[in-house]
């Protein structure tokens, strides 16, 4: 039986889905108010949309791209008690499109114990229970810098963009680097479909710990005076989970089912041996136990109906496919899935969306 730590997962992070208007409209049903939301159009070329409380609803970043944030008043106007609010933007709300987002609830907004940092983040919001945070900082261009995340668990993904200008999207994962290599040996860029490369100066060659985010000295996560935005996931029993996968190639019964101990609501897979574009799914257009469609964060298309996963209630199985980006025999993946368990920390049913 799938048991978690927190009794309804779905009040910390929950996806939703709508139809476009092209005229203001609230969505609702999310469950609380977001801190992050990362949203992308099912049915059209729009390009992604993340908005965070640290930066401001109306500060735009997209993954596909490596351009600095932009001020949009009409995508997201507001972060609401039970969702959000949106104004006319096509890329949140073209009229007749399909959209899927992602949320995450932060929250504390102060009282980080900043030890020996060296660096201060300008704000941050965090969630001690999801283990989830967003910091905005500025770069001081030294390398083993140090930003104390307050979050008490190493991070098994983190992800940096820079704000004000050019700069790729930092991703750093755990399972990065093959055994007896620091995970922050390698890195890969969030915007490419190139496979992991050297982390070094990203990460500064290190494992993350559980106090403190360390940088290197490259100018996409720690340049001098430059300002960045950093998402921190961390492991959480029936919740979230960071882990790697060998693919099977196998084209008729699926691939390897990956174990996460609950409902996926959010799975994000990478090849880490070549190229092959960033996968991600949730579990609202088709639901679990059946076949979800992929969108890819690095670019803008269109929801991907031909690569699809299983969502299970208790993990996920790339479906019918050796295709290179999720399931080529013998290549190694890393994946984030972030959901629901089926019994919460209290023993009884969880409540599932």
């Amino acid at each position: 039986m799938a048991y978690g730590t927190i009794d309804k997962s779905s009040s910390l992070m929950n996806t939703q889905i709508w139809t476009g208007t092209g005229s203001a409209q609230s969505i609702t049903g999310v469950g609380f108010q977001p801190d992050f939301s990362y949203i992308k159009c099912r049915s059209g070329g729009e390009y992604w949309n993340l908005t965070d409380s640290v930066r401001g609803v109306t500060q735009n970043l997209s993954t596909n791209v490596t351009t600095a944030q932009a001020t949009e008043a009409q995508r997201i106007t507001a972060f609401d008690s039970d969702g959000f609010s949106l104004g006319t933007n096509d890329q949140t709300n073209l009229s007749a499109g399909t959209f899927a987002s992602w949320n995450w609830k932060g929250g504390t907004t102060s009282g980080i114990t900043a030890g020996t940092q060296t660096i201060t983040p300008s704000a941050y919001s965090i969630n001690t229970t999801s283990k989830f945070g967003v910091y905005q900082y500025t770069g001081n261009d030294t390398a083993g810098a140090t930003i104390a995340h307050g979050l008490g668990a190493s991070p098994s993904v983190i992800i940096v963009k820079r704000l004000d200008g050019l700069g790729s999207w930092m991703f750093y994962h755990r399972n990065a680097a093959d055994t007896g290599s620091a995970a922050g040996t390698k890195t890969a860029y969030v915007e490419s479909t190139g496979a992991f490369g050297s982390g070094t100066a990203v990460w500064n060659s290190v494992d993350q710990g559980s106090t403190y985010v360390t940088l290197g000295d490259d100018a996409d996560i720690n340049g001098s005076g430059y300002t960045f935005i950093m998402y921190v996931f961390c492991d959480v029993k029936g919740f979230c989970k960071g882990g790697r996968y060998i693919g099977n190639g196998e084209t008729t019964a699926g691939g390897t089912f990956i174990y996460t101990g609950f409902k996926p609501s959010f799975v994000l897979i990478k090849n880490l041996d070549a190229t092959g574009a960033w996968n991600m799914n949730n579990n609202k257009v088709l639901g679990y136990n059946n076949k979800n469609y992929i969108l890819n964060p690095d670019a803008a298309g269109t929801e991907n109906t031909s690569y699809i996963s299983d969502i299970y209630a208790n993990g996920f199985k790339p479906n019918n496919s050796a295709d290179a980006e999720y399931n080529a025999s013998g290549n190694k993946y890393v994946y984030l899935a972030v959901g629901q368990s089926l019994i919460g920390s209290s023993g009884v049913c969880a409540t599932a969306r």
